[in-house]
């Protein structure tokens, strides 16, 4: 290494050693805009690590659904249900206002309760005799 490249390296050191120069003190602006720029780095960092953007997918009439994501209840537990059971010989069932086609109906239901039913295990049954027409059978 030459003189002269080590002279400023040594004038450095020795300005540095002199103790009368204090840190400067950064604006509050300054200080804040450093900040938000490391939220955003964190972010964008974050955002690339789970896979960026979710596509949206595209589905054509017919065509099987694809999974959309993970799974979530739509009810919480403890949220009250009834259940209705029609039958009927259509393949499209509309007609939900004819008592006719009404099968079982069970009131009271509690979502996430296992321990209801006869045998307090969450099961409910039900059991009748259906008149079928030759459509069906």
């Amino acid at each position: 290494m030459s003189e002269d490249a080590a002279a400023p390296v040594a004038n450095a050191a020795a300005a540095g050693n002199n103790g009368s120069e204090q840190p400067q003190q950064q604006s509050t602006w300054s200080a804040m805009s450093g900040m938000m720029f490391r939220f955003l780095m964190m972010w964008m960092f974050m955002q690339w690590i789970r896979g960026g953007a979710k596509q949206e997918t595209q589905t054509t009439p017919g065509a099987p659904a694809t999974a959309g994501g993970p799974a979530r209840n739509r009810f919480t537990l403890g949220t009250e249900m009834s259940l209705w059971v029609f039958v009927n010989e259509e393949e499209v069932f509309t007609d939900f206002t004819n008592p006719d086609a009404l099968f079982w109906r069970k009131d009271g239901l509690v979502f996430g309760d296992w321990t209801a039913g006869d045998e307090k295990d969450g099961i409910f049954s039900y059991s009748n005799d259906i008149n079928l027409s030759d459509n069906v059978q």
